[in-house]
């Protein structure tokens, strides 16, 4: 018995605990940074959606070189914020315009006007939500009333 055990576990499918996603980071010694996107939750927005999150993280794979709104958010922020809420203290948000988006059919479009998205990052560097909010109509590449919803802007560091 304990052998039928084994030889079922073998024929498992494993999967990762998380996928890397490379990410800009401007305080980088040596290596660049990695956020995780854990499995779990991929497993759950294939599930119970929006659809369209699932292809702003994954993007066209008939087209791989532009990157998904995700990942192009990640490598060229536009602005990279610390302090996004309480229940995520020491967490992140990369804001940026990406070259497009997608409908919850997967068909990719322009990206939404006057609108920025948001990549949002625990302090573990866990990635655990992202979408297109209001633009900032004064810096179109921010989120509206960025300064009093994040605590400290991490880059780029404002000139004096």
């Amino acid at each position: 018995m304990a052998r039928e055990e084994g030889q079922r576990g073998l024929g498992q499918k494993i999967e990762p605990a998380y996928y890397p996603i490379p990410a800009f980071w401007p305080f980088a010694e040596v290596e660049p940074k990695v956020v995780k996107l854990m499995a779990d939750l991929v497993s759950r927005l294939q599930r119970y959606g929006p659809a369209s999150r699932i292809y702003e993280i994954i993007g066209d794979r008939a087209d791989p070189t532009k990157g998904s709104p995700v990942q192009q958010v990640l490598l060229r922020p536009t602005a990279i914020f610390e302090g996004i809420r309480e229940h995520q203290a020491g967490g992140m948000c990369y804001c940026g315009i990406p070259t497009c988006a997608f409908t919850n059919s997967g068909a990719k479009i322009p990206p939404i006007p006057n609108k920025v998205y948001c990549v949002y990052l625990n302090a573990g560097g866990k990635y655990f939500e992202s979408g297109w909010e209001p633009a900032d109509p004064d810096e179109p590449g921010l989120p509206r009333e960025y300064q009093i919803r994040y605590g400290v802007k991490l880059w780029p560091k404002p000139k004096h």
